[in-house]
């Protein structure tokens, strides 16, 4: 029986939709033949048109700053680029990144988070008293990403739409949720069964099941079906968190509230070679989490895509527990 084809939507990621849009677009700015760009992108000239309008569509009456919002694919790839970039260019791609790591499987809430960082960004160590007396590159930044609908909703009030960067300990731990999904990572690259029992197969099962058991450590009592909610919300950036954590110490997990949130940011796009340096361990650790884990794992179709320009550097796995092992082995069926 042949095979029941797949709508093309299907087959794309809303992120990776944006993502190739934003290079569509760019190619027509750099004076490409657009029949040209959609065939370097792998996708027809047709499909680009109609997510074109779907994503005219999706804007029309509701958020247009979420359809306009830089895509993380895109951030990626500015903050990775060598070359000299445009001060602006650089700081929506740094606060993309920001927002993306904090809430990766929540688009919606990147706008707003963006917009807060900008305003942080520019109105500190400013005499700005008001919106209008910005720069005016970086007003057009914030006014990019705020729509009056949302501006609206927080001026009545409304606390969903304010975004809140804390980041909470676990049960009053010396831990976060960020910690916690590093470690997961952590398990997924450096676990290898010693058989080829599925049962001992590197799966986020079994990486619930360890973390159960204590293996992390950690007190965060939780289901399978829970534990595999909140990888689905967090998994996506859970290469980055663990390069973050065992790899290489340059943060990008920043609240604007931080007295240091500028010079963060200054750091993470002025000096490039140690952000480049940093994403190319990133682009590793994602590869090597999708090989090792089933292409049917939640949240796996979410995965950042990073530049094909950007090397990827070989990482040395930081080694799991000898009883791991122990564990599963006596795990039984």
């Amino acid at each position: 029986m042949p095979k029941r084809s797949q709508s093309v939507n299907s087959r794309h990621t809303l992120e990776q939709r944006q993502d190739i849009l934003q290079k569509f677009e760019d190619g027509i700015l750099n004076f490409e033949d657009r029949k040209d760009i959609a065939d370097k992108l792998g996708v027809s000239l047709s499909t680009i048109y109609r997510w074109v309008r779907q994503r005219s569509s999706r804007a029309t009456g509701a958020d247009r700053s979420v359809s306009s919002c830089i895509s993380i694919g895109k951030a990626l790839e500015v903050l990775s680029s060598p070359q000299i970039i445009e001060k602006y260019a650089g700081l929506e791609a740094v606060f993309k990144l920001i927002a993306w790591l904090r809430w990766p499987n929540s688009p919606h809430d990147h706008p707003a988070a963006i917009a807060t960082c900008a305003i942080t960004y520019l109105s500190r160590d400013s005499t700005a008293a008001a919106l209008d007396e910005l720069p005016p590159e970086g007003l057009a930044l914030v006014l990019k990403h705020i729509s009056v609908d949302k501006l609206r909703k927080m001026c009545a009030g409304d606390d969903a739409n304010f975004i809140n960067f804390d980041i909470w300990p676990l049960y009053n731990q010396n831990y976060d949720e960020l910690d916690y999904f590093a470690d997961i990572a952590n398990f997924i690259l450096a676990y290898r069964p010693h058989s080829k029992d599925r049962r001992r197969s590197t799966s986020l099962q079994n990486a619930h099941f360890v973390h159960e058991n204590g293996l992390f450590g950690y007190k965060w009592p939780m289901t399978l079906e829970t534990f595999r909610k909140y990888w689905g919300i967090y998994g996506p950036s859970a290469a980055l968190l663990y390069v973050r954590k065992y790899h290489y110490a340059h943060n990008l997990v920043l609240d604007p509230s931080d007295t240091e949130f500028n010079m963060s940011v200054d750091r993470i796009w002025r000096e490039r070679s140690e952000t480049i340096t940093f994403l190319s361990c990133c682009q590793a650790a994602s590869s090597l989490l999708r090989e090792r884990l089933d292409y049917r794992t939640t949240g796996l179709e979410n995965f950042p895509i990073f530049p094909e320009t950007l090397p990827p550097t070989a990482l040395e796995v930081r080694p799991l527990p000898l009883k791991v092992h122990a564990l599963l082995d006596g795990r039984e069926s």
